[in-house]
């Protein structure tokens, strides 16, 4: 967990790339991959978002095609 020191420290860290010690290093490595998995959340997301408007989309589009076929099998039994 951080404390405030330590997100201090790597804020003048990540100003002060080039006076980076393991403890910085570490620090911000351990950062980066908490990013890339929320990154990879976001992207699951964003492509769970997608895949259901495309699932909408393909719904629409049958229903568009079917009720008028019913609406005229209605019309023929009546």
């Amino acid at each position: 967990m951080f404390t405030n020191n330590d997100s201090t420290e790597l804020v003048t860290a990540s100003q002060n790339s080039f006076f980076m010690t393991e403890f910085h290093v570490k620090r911000m490595s351990a950062q980066v991959k908490l990013s890339t998995v929320e990154e990879f959340t976001v992207r699951a997301v964003i492509n769970g978002w997608w895949l259901a408007l495309l699932i909408n989309a393909a719904d629409l589009v049958i229903v568009l095609i079917f009720i008028p076929r019913l609406r005229i099998l209605e019309d023929v039994t009546v």
